[in-house]
């Protein structure tokens, strides 16, 4: 999305931006009165009037406005908008006042004040109901005035100074190098630092905050795009044992597809630091934060929309490394240079460095430097792709309970409403992949209806699809890591498949099936389980989609290959291909696979179990094919007691009736029971009766119980099928 033009010259009045700079100059003024004399300030009071100055003044309103512009429109859009078209913006008394406090108190801007800060605005947009929304936009706007403003060349020095960022050496030769100040500007400049220096008390005796250093945390955190964090409780206690300075982990990287939710682990636990500094052993902490993203694109509820990318190099990391340090000067001096001196720099103060989106920067540099990053510093990595250099954490879809809850917070937030089986499945389309619940969500709230969301999720082509997996696989197309994964991704999501069955059913040696493997977990396509591998549901319909586009008749020999390995599992694997392969092909397919299954199951009968027999009864009833349902009315007609002697097939049966009616088999089911349920003794009437009910329409069945009595010449059987007959209409 592109950033919104700002006249900034009419958007804030005069008198607004002559009060903001008075706030600026009044900041020195006041301390050289205090601490050198009156004279002292007055020489600087004279800033409000110099020319350059103002014009380096307005300069730094106008690139912090379009600062705020430019990166807070990627995380709300929306506000950014409202705040920019709010003609009263300016007018209210706690922008103002806040502003001047973090001018005045830059010690204000410490971590234990944000909070405090972030309640005072509710005169802005006061209509909107989502306050924190509003509260963020707001103060991540004033947070750029006040670092443009802390970082006009006469201000800067004594404003380092102030945040104990610098020394008084640094400071006096910053302030000797500016040039065209008047000397005796320049002079009481020179004064004041030395005053300062020598009565550190002094420095901010109004500011609430400790002195100590240690209360900062230097930092160019973003703010978060949600609201409320929500799981991820076993990660989050993970990434902070390991980022403990006695651990010997130095890089962790936070893995997975798009959209699973890395940047925004990364960013809690960031921020976790950072407002939640006290809370940890005081070793445990970060004296710095850098935040570095190579991210370069974005989705919205309108669509794929490319994203300015502003780490692309090892040296962009070496910059934002050096201007959140206040090290600016490092980023002035050649590469060699550059990196002895962030490694120094890295050395000296505890750094929590994150590179997000690692998977776009193509300069290998970066991984040599995050190979040898000096302690006691540590770097998150989030990545969709597994790097060898750094302690793995995959990412998969939230647990059912957590994405319940990110559901109904995402659904309040948009004021949609949604019913618990919506909610659902919502959950059961996305995998509980984040993005994909809140692009669900905002497709919703614009208003598309809830089934037309659920059909788009499973769109190939869709703005889901192409974000989350589109890069990924076609990194793999044509290749034997792709085969792998249409393998894995045929088998359903209750299910696996081990390394060996993935081998036989594939066709590949142990040494390409194995490559395969580790390409496709590189990429986060695959999930394993210690010699299980699965897939998160939207992986398995886009890769599945890919079945019409296989050469020939490739998809058709690698389920059925499936289905000799595990007969079950092949049943289930053309059912979810069928929407991508012809009838003629499905229709065939299926009377093979079913011949198999019948194969498989006669096996059983050495094994007096249920539970093996039961198992076949879904899988019949999806294949639905002639012999399949002749097997269901074998398995309900006792064909496979013989020689049991037991009841350990009851259950067996039992499903296969169900799966009869709901099949529309109901010639046979009424016939069986009018019949006297012939060659059973564990099916009964009432199995039957509640079968019927259940799962057929009563009315279509007494139809056909009166046809067969016109037809039936077997007293016993018509006074069987009255008396079926008699119980559905009495029950119906």
């Amino acid at each position: 999305m592109s950033p919104i033009k700002i006249d900034i010259f009419n958007w804030i009045p005069d008198h607004v931006k002559q009060q903001i700079l008075d706030g600026a100059i009044e900041f020195l003024s006041e301390k050289a009165k205090d601490l050198i004399g009156e004279q002292a300030g007055e020489v600087l009071d004279n800033l409000k009037s110099d020319a350059k100055f103002q014009r380096q003044f307005i300069e730094g309103l106008q690139r912090a406005t379009e600062r705020f512009n430019r990166e807070y429109i990627q995380q709300d859009e929306d506000l950014v908008v409202a705040l920019i078209e709010d003609e009263d913006f300016w007018q209210k008394k706690s922008i103002r006042e806040q502003l001047l406090t973090l001018i005045k108190h830059p010690r204000k801007w410490s971590t234990e004040s944000i909070d405090k800060l972030s309640l005072q605005f509710d005169d802005v947009l006061p209509h909107r109901l989502n306050r924190d929304r509003v509260d963020n936009a707001v103060f991540f706007y004033l947070k750029c005035l006040a670092e443009e403003i802390w970082h006009l060349p006469e201000l800067q020095p004594i404003y380092q100074l102030q945040l104990q960022r610098i020394t008084a050496e640094k400071a006096t030769e910053m302030v000797s190098e500016l040039r065209g100040m008047r000397i005796d500007m320049q002079n009481t400049m020179i004064q004041l630092i030395e005053s300062v220096s020598e009565n550190p008390k002094l420095l901010s005796p109004s500011d609430d905050v400790s002195s100590s250093s240690t209360n900062f945390t230097l930092h160019n955190l973003p703010q978060p795009d949600y609201v409320k964090f929500v799981g991820r409780e076993s990660q989050l206690l993970l990434i902070r044992e390991l980022l403990k300075p006695d651990n010997r982990v130095w890089t962790v990287v936070i893995d997975g597809i798009g959209g699973i939710g890395k940047t925004a682990l990364a960013l809690e636990i960031a921020h976790q630091y950072l407002n939640r500094k006290f809370a940890f052993p005081e070793q445990e902490r970060f004296e710095a934060i850098v935040w570095t993203s190579a991210k370069n694109k974005m989705l919205t509820a309108d669509g794929i929309s490319p994203r300015y990318q502003s780490t692309q190099t090892l040296q962009d990391i070496y910059r934002a490394i050096s201007i959140t340090l206040e090290a600016d000067d490092i980023v002035t001096k050649d590469l060699k240079t550059q990196h002895l001196l962030i490694r120094r720099l890295l050395a000296r103060r505890r750094t929590l460095l994150i590179i997000d989106n690692l998977e776009t920067l193509e300069d290998e540099s970066v991984l040599s430097f995050l190979r040898d990053l000096p302690a006691p510093s540590k770097c998150l990595v989030t990545s969709r792709q597994r790097i060898d250099i750094a302690y793995a954490i995959r990412l998969v879809g939230m647990t059912e309970d957590d994405a319940e809850i990110y559901i109904r917070d995402q659904a309040t937030q948009r004021n949609v409403k949604l019913s618990d089986n919506q909610i659902n499945l919502l959950y059961r389309r996305t995998g509980g992949i984040p993005l994909a619940i809140s692009w669900s969500i905002a497709q919703i709230h614009f208003g598309y209806e809830v089934d037309s969301v659920l059909f788009k999720l499973g769109n190939a082509t869709g703005d889901i699809a192409q974000y989350c997996f589109s890069s990924s696989l076609n990194a793999i197309r044509r290749t034997e890591a792709f085969t792998i994964l249409l393998v894995i991704s045929l088998v359903p999501s209750y299910s696996y498949l081990n390394r060996s069955k993935i081998g036989q059913i594939t066709g590949l040696s142990d040494s390409d099936r194995d490559e395969g493997l580790v390409i496709l977990e590189r990429l986060s396509l695959i999930n394993r389980e210690k010699d299980r591998f699965s897939v998160l549901d939207l992986v398995r319909e886009f890769t599945v989609s890919e079945f019409v586009s296989l050469d020939g008749d490739t998809g058709q020999k690698l389920i059925l290959r499936l289905a000799q390995v595990d007969d079950i599992a092949g049943a289930y694997a053309l059912e979810i291909a069928k929407p991508f392969m012809t009838s003629e092909t499905h229709h065939e397919l299926a009377k093979q696979i079913t011949e198999i299954l019948i194969d498989e199951m006669y096996k059983m009968i050495q094994y007096p179990d249920d539970y093996y027999m039961s198992m076949y009864v879904n899988p019949f009833e999806k294949l639905a094919t002639p012999s399949a349902i002749a097997t269901l009315r074998g398995i309900v007609g006792g064909l496979f007691q013989l020689g049991w002697g037991s009841s350990n097939i009851e259950w067996a049966e039992q499903e296969a009736l169900r799966a009869l009616c709901r099949l529309g088999d109901i010639d046979f089911v009424i016939l069986f029971y009018a019949e006297g349920l012939p060659y059973t003794g564990y099916l009964k009437h009432e199995d039957v009766v509640s079968s019927l009910l259940q799962y057929t329409n009563i009315d279509t069945v007494i139809k056909t119980i009166d046809s067969k009595l016109q037809e039936e010449n077997s007293e016993q059987v018509k006074q069987g099928l009255m008396d079926l007959k008699q119980k559905l209409a009495t029950t119906k």
